[in-house]
């Protein structure tokens, strides 16, 4: 549901004087949507939560993946490069962020492609290159599987 008002909100149906009221409108509904889904869930306890060195040796980890996600190859080069085993580094980087580390990336590198097709007017194929892809088939089935639709739907 987050996505079709995502995908609403980037490809308004309206136009003109209701772009801002449909646009609030999506983001109400988003946040409606995601109060309803962090009361039904169990918050993390305190004890769950990553502090002191190692929140801020995870949010250095961010950074780096922030500043380049098509540069981190493994999360094993990763959890080397920040003298982290790959496993301490993906129980660590869930605990402080709530999202695993792998996820995270994938997500950048997604959100790469997708702003590569829409900002930047690049083919698939260069989108696909561009969020780190050696085959542009593989990043159109993981867009697909992630977004819910296909790249091409933006070039539209």
């Amino acid at each position: 549901r987050l996505r079709q008002i995502a995908w609403s909100a980037l490809r308004p149906p309206v136009s003109g004087a209701f772009v801002n009221e449909h646009l609030d409108a999506c983001a109400l509904n988003m946040l409606c949507i995601l109060a309803e889904h962090f009361q039904a869930t169990k918050s993390p306890t305190p004890v769950d939560r990553l502090g002191g060195k190692g929140l801020e040796r995870m949010t250095e980890v961010r950074r780096h993946i922030d500043a380049d996600p098509v540069a981190v190859n493994s999360l094993a080069e990763l959890a080397s490069r920040f003298g982290l085993s790959q496993s301490g580094l993906k129980r660590d980087f869930q605990r402080a962020f709530g999202v695993t580390a792998r996820d995270y990336l994938f997500e950048r590198r997604m959100l790469i492609g997708r702003n590569a097709i829409i900002r930047d007017r690049l083919t698939i194929a260069e989108a696909a290159y561009r969020a780190g892809y050696e085959h542009p088939g593989n990043f159109t089935a993981a867009f697909t599987k992630h977004f819910g639709y296909p790249p091409s739907r933006l070039k539209n």
